[in-house]
């Protein structure tokens, strides 16, 4: 036994990352996880089962593999009635770009001081239009000191933002700015208005907590932490602007989460990998199981 615990699941970061997040979300993580990695295809009943074992009902399950698919990032092909699902390239530079950023180390502590500023401000008319822009300039490491107004300290971010920008159709209503703070204002204020350090440290601090509590030595629970782990540091890792040193607090206990979840997901890897082979149905050149390949041959 690695351990054993009589809490139920939900009621912290780790264990309720799964509970709380969208099959989508989950199938990201597989894909990304167990999929992406073996740079080979997988039949759809394989995913299936394994958002199956993650607590997510049938419907569900097929809806997220098909909004997936609808986002460019999976492409399918059939074998017979059965469907093989491939990373696409879209797909492999999210997952990519997502591996980056949740398992690599932070940038080292040197900044030269610049920032990059970006106003735009989109009508409360178009609030699923915000949303997006909200949501995926905070990906990038930006907060918002003041309506339609983000900031970064990343100034090297600047292409990745005007991807976003533009992508989103708002080239024409927003402006930019990459440069160093002025005499007029306070520093310090503007990071603690755009950014909540200290709830993030608390986030942190549950998550070192909670992810290294016991886990059943099962394959099947094995697996579930392992997806419940990287969910939760994924959620943690798009929170987190990597802001500067002299604006963290001294030390740091953002650095220790990362050191825990890298330690934790070297831990569950084998167990939650061999859950998934044992999941799969291996795949021939021709897209037909072993099985059905075998019995070809006989």
């Amino acid at each position: 036994m690695v351990g054993s615990t009589d809490r139920s699941r939900g009621h912290s970061p780790v264990d309720g990352a799964t509970a709380n997040s969208s099959a989508r979300s989950l199938l990201l993580v597989v894909l990304g996880e167990f999929v992406w990695p073996a740079r080979e295809p997988v039949w759809s009943s394989t995913l299936l089962r394994a958002l199956r074992d993650l607590g997510i009902e049938s419907d569900a399950a097929r809806k997220a593999l098909q909004r997936t698919a609808d986002a460019g990032l999976i492409t399918s092909s059939r074998s017979g009635r059965r469907l093989l699902w491939t990373v696409s390239p879209a797909g492999h530079r999210l997952l990519e770009d997502g591996f980056r950023r949740v398992l690599e180390a932070s940038r080292a502590p040197e900044w030269d001081g610049r920032w990059l500023a970006v106003m735009v401000t989109v009508p409360e008319a178009q609030k699923n239009l915000r949303y997006r822009l909200q949501r995926r300039l905070t990906w990038a490491g930006m907060g918002s000191p003041a309506p339609g107004y983000w900031l970064t300290s990343h100034a090297e971010r600047s292409g990745e933002v005007q991807a976003v920008i533009s992508d989103l159709g708002l080239d024409s209503i927003t402006n930019s700015f990459v440069g160093t703070f002025g005499e007029i204002g306070d520093e310090s204020a503007l990071v603690r208005r755009a950014w909540d350090v200290e709830d993030l440290a608390d986030r942190y601090s549950s998550f070192i907590a909670d992810a290294q509590r016991p886990v059943r030595d099962s394959e099947p629970d094995l697996f579930r932490r392992h997806v419940d782990v990287v969910q939760a540091w994924r959620m943690l890792a798009y929170a987190d602007p990597d802001l500067p040193e002299r604006y963290l607090p001294d030390p740091w206990v953002g650095h220790h989460a990362r050191d825990v979840f890298r330690q934790q997901r070297d831990t569950l890897m084998p167990g939650a990998r061999a859950h998934w082979a044992g999941l799969m149905e291996p795949v021939t050149p021709d897209g037909r199981t072993s099985a059905a390949a075998s019995d070809a041959q006989s």
